[in-house]
Order: C-alpha cells, then sequence, then structure tokens
C-alpha cells in the first residue's frame, strides 16, 4: 500500500501519514517535495491538488457567485455545455459565452453571466 506524509505544521516537526488511498478520488498528484530541515532531516512528501467534479464546481459558483471570477463561471459554464440535450440550446449557450467573453469589464461580465445561472441549476437538478 502506497504511503503519503503530510506536513501538517511550519516547524517540519510532525509528519502525519495516511494511506494514499484514503484521499479523494479527485486528487492529482502534482509533484513530489524534499524539504531539510536544520538537523539535517529530510522530510519527502507529495504536493496534491483537488480537483472538483463538475457538480461540486456548479455548487460552489451557486454558494460564492460574487466572490467567483467570471472566467472561472465561463469555463464551467463551457463544461456543462456538452450536457445540453438541445443543440439549439448548446449553440445558445456558446453564442451568450462568446459575446461575454469579448467583454473586457469584470463587472459587467459577472452581470451577463448572472443572466446564465440557470444553466448551473439545470444541471444540477440532472434537467439539461
Amino acid at each position: 500500500m502506497t504511503r503519503l506524509k503530510i506536513h501538517t505544521n511550519s516547524n517540519l516537526e510532525k509528519v502525519e501519514e495516511c494511506n494514499f488511498s484514503e484521499l479523494s478520488e479527485n486528487s492529482v498528484l502534482l509533484g513530489m517535495i524534499t524539504i531539510s530541515s536544520r538537523s539535517n532531516k529530510v522530510i519527502t512528501g507529495f504536493v496534491l491538488d483537488f480537483i472538483m467534479s463538475l457538480q461540486d464546481q456548479v455548487r460552489q459558483i451557486l454558494n460564492n457567485f460574487n466572490d467567483i471570477p467570471s472566467d472561472k463561471i465561463l469555463n464551467v459554464l463551457t463544461l456543462i455545455q456538452p450536457h445540453l440535450k438541445s443543440e439549439i440550446t448548446q449553440d445558445y449557450l456558446n453564442g451568450k459565452i462568446q459575446s461575454i467573453l469579448g467583454v473586457s469589464d469584470e463587472a459587467e461580465r459577472k452581470k451577463l453571466c448572472k443572466n446564465l445561472k440557470p444553466y448551473l441549476d439545470w444541471y444540477l437538478q440532472g434537467n439539461v
């Protein structure tokens, strides 16, 4: 079984071990890290990033819309687009996304993105 050492404080004193299989299936290994402390002890670990599922990303946007950058909202809407049942609806959403991408002012982009929130709701409800 693969072991993962996780550094848990800034003093390099405490290192926890957990089974790699206990981590979320949405975690991705970014690389290895080796840290030498003052006492010449070497700590080797993994650098992980968490990849949220599309549903989790949609929930995050809906729950915290005002704090999410428009680029992230548009990226998620682009990921939702192929899940839409109707090609006409896919094309319509794509047109809206492209028009928002042409706007440079972030406040205006967020305002336009807000009009597309129903697509996020529909996706979560499975009605796309």
